[in-house]
C-alpha cells in the first residue's frame, strides 16, 4: 500500500499525524530515561503539576490541528494550523521536561530542551501570521508577505538563540512583536472582508481566540520578561489559555455553526472586557484608596453592574441586533399581506416584509420541499417554505450583504409565518362569512319577499295589498339586518302562517289543507322560525306558480323531539332525476340543512311532495291540534 493510499481517509490521516505525536513525546521521555544519574525512578503521579498542564497544552494543541489536517488535508490553511500544533506541542512538552522533571539531563539534551521551548513559541507566532495572511481570505501580495515573515522572524530568532544562554531575552522581544504582528494581519483580515458576511465572521472569531488564548501568555510572561521583569504569572499556567487558540481555531477553520460566529466572538468580547475592567478597577481601588481587597473588589464589581453593563446591553442591542422593523410595524405588515385581496400583490407584499425586515439583497422564488425555515449556505441564505397562496422564498445576503442569518433569525421567519397563517385563517374566515351573508339575504329575498310580493299582486283589496306590502317592508328590514331576539313560540308563528298561506291559496284558486300538532310551549330561535316559514312560503309559491294544482297541503307535526313537515300538492309535478333545481328548491333543502334537519322532495303525475324533518328543543306540555 502507497503513502497516498494510507493517507486517502480521513481517519488514517489521523491516525498517522498522532502516530508522529506519539514518536515525538515518546523521544523527549526515553531523553528522560535514559539520563544518567543517580536520581530515583518517579512516577508520573509524583511529576509537578505544572508538567501535567504543559503535557495536555501541547498533546490537545496537536491533536486538534492533526483532527482538523485529517479533515481538509488539501487547504493551505488547515496544514499551517497543524503545524502550529506541532509547535506548541515543541515549546510546552520542552517546557514542562525542562522545569518539571526532576531527573539529571545530560547538558546537551538541556540545551536542545531550551532551544526547542524558545523555537517552538517564535515558530507558533511566525506560522500564524502566515495562517491569517492566507485565511479566510487570501491577502494581496501574501506570497511576498509569507517570505518576510518567514526570513525576518527567522533570522532574528536564530540570532535570539545564539544569545540565549548569555541571559538575553530576545526571544520573548521576538514572540511580543510576533503577538503584534498576529493582530495587525487579522485586522487586516477583517478589513479585507468587508462585505464578506461569511469570511468577516470569520476574522472576528480566529482574531479573538489568538487575542484570548496567546494574550494573556504575551501580557503576562513575555512583556515583563522584555521590559527585564519577571513573569507575572508561572509560564506554565499561562500555556493552558493556549488550547483558547485551538478550540477557536478548529471551529473556525472547520466552519462549525459559522452564521453564529459573529455573534460568539461579540459576546466573549464583551465578557473578556467586563472581566478585565474588574481586575483594573480592583487594582486602581486598592492603589489609590485606603480600602482593603475585599471592599475594593465589591466596589468594582458595583461600578461594572451600573456602568459597563448598561453600555454593555447598549452596544449589543446596536451591533447584534438589526432588525429593521418594530413588532407593532411587522404585525401590521402581517395583517395587510393576509388581507391583500389580489394574489400577485399578496405574494409580492409577502416578499416586501421579508425584504424590509432583513434588508436582503436577493429574493427569489424558492423549492417546495422545505419544510420551515433553513439557514443555508453558512449564514448566507434563508429559506422559506411555501404557504397557502404564498410561494415559497430563499433570502439571500441579509443587512445588505453585511451580515449573517442566525437562529434568531430563522426562529423570527417562524413566527412571521405562524402569524400570517393565523391571520390567513382569519381571512378566510371573514371572505366565508361574507359569502355566507350574501347567500343568506339572497336565499330570504327570493324565498319570502317574492312570496309576499306575489300574494300582494294577486290581492284584489287595495287595503290588504298595502298590509301586504307593509309586512314585505319589514321582512325585507329583518333580512338585511338578520334581526335575532329571544326565543318565540313556534304554534304562534305556525298561525300567522297558516292566515297568510290561506289567503295566498284563495287568491290563486286553490284549496288548503292545514295540518298542525305540536306542542303548546315550543320555543324556537327567530332565525329557526323564520327558516320553517320560508320553506314553507317557497313550496306554496311553487304550487302557485309551477305545479297547476287545485289543492295544496301543509303538515306540521311533533314526533320525538323532532318536526316533521310535510308539503303536498296534486299539480302535474316533475321528474327529480331529470330537472335542474332551480334557487327555490335548492334554498329548501339549504335551509333545513341549516337547522340540523334532512329533507326530500318526491314527484310524479300525483303530484309533488316535500318531506323534512328537523331537530327541536325537549318540551314538556300537552300538544296543540290544528286543522284547516
Amino acid at each position: 500500500m502507497t503513502a497516498a493510499q494510507i493517507l486517502i481517509m480521513p481517519g488514517r490521516r489521523l491516525a498517522v499525524s498522532m502516530g508522529l505525536g506519539a514518536v515525538l513525546v515518546a523521544g523527549f521521555v526515553s531523553m528522560v530515561l535514559l539520563a544518567p544519574g543517580d536520581a530515583l525512578f518517579r512516577s508520573p503521579l509524583e511529576l509537578k503539576s505544572s508538567f501535567w498542564t504543559q503535557f495536555v497544552t501541547g498533546a490537545g494543541a496537536y491533536l486538534i490541528g492533526a483532527l482538523v489536517w485529517s479533515l481538509r488535508p488539501r487547504d493551505l490553511a488547515a496544514m499551517l494550523f497543524a503545524l502550529s500544533g506541532l509547535a506548541t506541542l515543541m515549546f510546552t512538552f520542552a517546557a514542562g521536561i525542562n522545569n518539571s522533571v526532576a531527573v539529571p539531563l545530560p547538558e546537551w539534551a538541556q540545551i536542545l530542551f531550551v532551544l526547542l521551548n524558545a523555537g517552538g513559541a517564535s515558530l507558533f507566532g511566525m506560522v500564524m501570521i502566515v495562517l491569517f495572511l492566507v485565511y479566510p481570505v487570501r491577502l494581496a501580495h501574501w506570497q511576498l508577505w509569507t517570505g518576510l515573515v518567514v526570513a525576518g522572524f527567522g533570522i532574528w530568532t536564530l540570532v535570539g538563540l545564539t544569545f540565549l544562554f548569555q541571559g538575553s531575552t530576545m526571544v520573548q522581544t521576538i514572540t511580543f512583536v510576533e503577538m503584534i504582528g498576529i493582530c495587525v494581519v487579522v485586522a487586516l483580515q477583517i478589513r479585507a472582508t468587508a462585505g464578506m458576511p461569511r469570511e468577516r465572521a470569520i476574522a472576528w472569531w480566529l482574531g479573538l481566540s489568538v487575542l484570548l488564548g496567546a494574550g494573556p501568555f504575551i501580557a503576562l510572561v513575555a512583556v515583563p520578561s522584555t521590559l527585564g521583569y519577571g513573569a507575572l504569572i508561572p509560564a506554565p499556567i499561562a500555556f493552558i489559555f493556549f488550547l483558547l487558540i485551538y478550540i477557536g481555531l478548529a471551529v473556525g477553520l472547520t466552519r462549525y455553526r459559522l452564521f453564529q460566529l459573529g455573534e460568539w466572538a461579540f459576546q466573549i468580547l464583551f465578557y473578556t472586557i467586563g472581566a478585565a475592567l474588574l481586575l483594573v478597577l480592583d487594582a486602581v481601588l486598592l492603589l489609590t484608596l485606603p480600602l482593603n481587597q475585599g471592599p475594593a473588589f465589591g466596589l468594582s464589581i458595583f461600578i461594572i453592574a451600573i456602568a459597563y453593563l448598561p453600555l454593555r446591553d447598549w452596544i449589543g442591542r446596536h451591533v447584534l441586533r438589526r432588525d429593521a422593523s418594530s413588532t407593532e410595524e411587522l404585525f401590521g405588515a402581517v395583517v395587510d399581506v393576509a388581507f391583500e385581496p389580489v394574489a400577485e400583490q399578496r405574494a409580492a407584499a409577502w416578499q416586501h416584509l421579508f425584504r424590509r425586515h432583513f434588508l436582503v439583497l436577493e429574493c427569489e422564488a424558492g423549492d417546495a420541499g422545505v419544510s420551515g425555515p433553513e439557514i443555508r449556505e453558512d449564514g448566507l441564505a434563508l429559506a422559506l417554505p411555501p404557504m397557502k397562496g404564498l410561494p415559497g422564498l430563499i433570502l439571500r445576503y441579509p443587512w445588505d450583504g453585511r451580515g449573517l442569518f442566525a437562529p434568531r433569525h430563522r426562529d423570527t421567519a417562524f413566527q412571521l409565518m405562524r402569524l400570517m397563517h393565523q391571520a390567513e385563517e382569519s381571512r378566510v374566515a371573514y371572505d366565508r362569512g361574507m359569502q355566507e351573508e350574501r347567500t343568506r339575504i339572497a336565499r330570504d329575498m327570493h324565498d319570502n319577499i317574492g312570496s309576499q310580493l306575489l300574494s300582494a299582486l294577486h290581492s284584489r283589496s287595495g287595503p290588504r295589498k298595502d298590509v301586504l306590502i307593509r309586512e314585505t317592508l319589514t321582512d325585507l328590514r329583518d333580512i338585511i339586518n338578520n334581526a335575532g331576539g329571544d326565543e318565540a313560540s313556534l304554534g304562534e308563528a305556525l298561525a300567522d302562517l297558516r292566515a297568510e298561506t290561506a289567503e295566498r291559496a284563495e287568491v290563486a284558486g286553490l284549496a288548503l289543507d292545514w295540518r298542525s300538532e305540536i306542542a303548546e310551549d315550543v320555543q324556537m330561535s327567530p332565525q329557526a322560525i323564520y327558516a320553517l316559514r320560508s320553506v314553507i312560503r317557497e313550496a306554496v309559491s311553487n304550487a302557485i306558480k309551477y305545479a297547476g294544482a287545485r289543492r295544496v297541503g301543509v303538515t306540521v307535526t311533533q314526533v320525538n323531539g323532532s318536526l316533521d313537515v310535510t308539503l303536498t300538492d296534486d299539480g302535474k309535478g316533475f321528474d327529480p332525476h331529470t330537472i335542474i333545481p332551480g334557487n327555490g328548491l335548492k334554498n329548501i333543502a339549504d335551509r333545513i340543512a341549516g337547522l340540523g334537519g334532512t329533507s326530500s322532495i318526491g314527484s310524479g303525475a300525483a303530484g309533488t311532495t316535500i318531506a323534512a324533518q328537523v331537530p327541536i328543543p325537549a318540551v314538556s306540555g300537552g300538544k296543540r291540534k290544528v286543522e284547516a
